[in-house]
């Protein structure tokens, strides 16, 4: 079996199908005007050897092979064979056959007419479009190995042997070894592994195969995938890559095969980029401060940065070296800083900022009389974050650091009282509220001892030193209750009865008295 490989398959690329003949060691039985299946006298007539017209050589390998007699121009006998597929134009394809010369003259065979060798190609059986190889003049007796070398022009479907000499010239045929494509290949040549580069440079390189269309770079370059300029068997292209250090560059070569299918062959080189690095600092910071930008960039060589242009993911940008930038809300950012030095190499590094929300302090407490305590309950708030410092402070010298404190207040009086409140982030905020500590009221109240079924009035007396007393609850003795400032009651019955006047303040700071009232019988006159 006869087999050409075509093409240099990569992983990422189609797999080549060989192309193969059948039987290309002539192996069948030996006889005159025959040649072994499947291959094609052409409608002349070959021999297959050893044995015919006095031929006693041995094969060169295996048991048989084929013997050609040229009679004239119109009589060259040869053998012809379909192949698998077709040949690729333009490619070189590289195998080796065995070729012979004989003393036989069987047949009026001229042992003296020494023969050559040719190789076809065509599109049909028996087909003579393209001289594709011609062996020298075969002139020795015993097996020769013989490197044959054909480039194609068209994409041939047929191979054809027949040999060329003078009147009666006969020559032997054996052992076609498989037709190996010499590959389309793409080399890079102006680098090494290795090389050390700025981040702008040109890259170079050449092709072997003018059947290659294209030759595509990759890497951590800028515009990666990039098209290489292709003139003749030489291409080139200007790269840019994104950052420093140890970076791959794959050359990709495509072309389209004899299967009509797009394939490809890749080389790679190693380079150490140096460029400059883009590098910066900050410290996340609360809402509503303004987060500096420090610049950590660092040039190459000496080269200097010239440039800096800031993106501060939130639709502002600057290009100051080191700026501060207030951000409107709270949130995540991707901040960008790309940096262009001195010879032009630009370079971007990118960094999440956090803007962290501000709490909102806020606090309710309990109105307190005198020698009451005062309670205070936080009811602060966050909507991302959590709050987790206290710090109180109770206008009278007091603090606290608890989440909900008391305090005592030794006097009275309005006192300013402010709670600031710390998330886990550091964010803070205030908030101050009046805290009033208020007098007790003095109750108290007049009247005068009343007489049965007589209505007797009270007059209240109470009084407050800050404030006013609003409020005022009388229980008289007998059943009755009132609430008006200066109430009246009328008794049913003789007797004392105690009176409770409770007095309660605009704060709700509360007193209370009680005094006896004498109710006196009525007389009954008479006479």
């Amino acid at each position: 079996m006869l087999t050409l490989f075509v093409g240099n398959a990569f992983s990422q690329c189609n797999e080549l199908i060989p192309l193969e003949v059948i039987n290309p060691g002539f192996e069948g039985p030996p006889g005159q005007h025959i040649t072994p299946a499947p291959w094609s006298t052409c409608g002349i007539t070959p021999d297959t050897q050893p044995g015919q017209w006095g031929v006693t050589q041995p094969p060169s390998q295996g048991n048989s092979y084929v013997g050609f007699v040229y009679g004239s121009a119109s009589w060259q006998e040869g053998a012809s064979q379909a192949l698998s597929g077709s040949m690729q134009a333009g490619v070189q394809y590289d195998f080796t056959i065995d070729l012979s010369a004989t003393p036989a003259a069987g047949g009026g065979i001229n042992p003296n007419s020494f023969c050559s060798m040719e190789v076809w190609g065509s599109s049909a059986l028996c087909g003579r479009n393209e001289l594709m190889w011609s062996s020298p003049v075969v002139t020795h007796y015993g097996w020769q190995t013989y490197n044959v070398s054909i480039t194609p022009t068209s994409n041939w479907t047929h191979i054809y042997f027949i040999c060329n000499c003078g009147p009666l010239g006969y020559i032997l045929l054996d052992n076609i070894t498989p037709l190996q494509a010499n590959n389309p290949n793409v080399f890079i040549t102006s680098h090494v592994d290795g090389d050390a580069e700025t981040c702008g440079f040109n890259l170079a390189g050449n092709i072997n195969n003018a059947i290659i269309d294209s030759v595509i770079l990759t890497g951590n370059f800028q515009g990666s995938p990039l098209p290489a300029t292709l003139v003749g068997l030489d291409w080139s292209a200007p790269l840019t890559f994104n950052g420093p250090g140890n970076q791959t560059v794959i050359a990709t070569a495509y072309y389209t095969d004899q299967q009509s299918q797009e394939t490809c062959v890749s080389t790679h080189v190693d380079l150490v980029i140096n460029s400059p690095a883009s590098n910066f600092t900050f410290v996340n910071q609360c809402d509503g401060t303004g987060i500096p930008f420090t610049d950590a960039s660092v040039p190459f060589g000496a080269s200097i940065i010239s440039n800096w242009d800031w993106d501060f993911g939130d639709g502002n940008t600057s290009t100051q070296q080191n700026p501060t930038h207030l951000y409107a809300t709270s949130g995540t950012y991707t901040v960008s800083l790309e940096i262009t030095s001195s010879d032009g190499c630009s370079v971007t590094s990118s960094q999440d900022i956090t803007v962290f929300e501000n709490p909102v302090a806020d606090f309710t407490f309990n109105e307190a009389c005198e020698g009451d305590i005062t309670n205070f309950t936080d009811v602060s708030s966050i909507g991302v974050g959590t709050v987790n410092s206290w710090a109180w402070t109770f206008d009278d010298g007091n603090t606290s650091a608890i989440q909900d404190p008391t305090n005592s207040y030794a006097t009275l009086g309005v006192y300013d009282v402010q709670l600031t409140v710390t998330t886990t982030d550091g964010c803070t905020n205030s908030v101050n509220q009046d805290v009033g500590m208020y007098p007790l009221p003095v109750a108290d109240f007049t009247f005068s001892d009343g007489c049965l079924n007589t209505s007797s009035q009270f007059t209240d007396a109470s009084a407050v030193s800050t404030g006013a007393v609003t409020g005022w609850d009388w229980t008289f003795g007998n059943g009755a209750i009132a609430n008006s400032q200066n109430p009246a009651n009328t008794y049913v019955a003789d007797g004392t009865f105690d009176i409770t006047l409770t007095a309660t303040t605009d704060h709700a700071c509360t007193d209370a008295v009680t005094q006896t009232i004498t109710v006196h019988p009525l007389p009954v006159a008479d006479f």
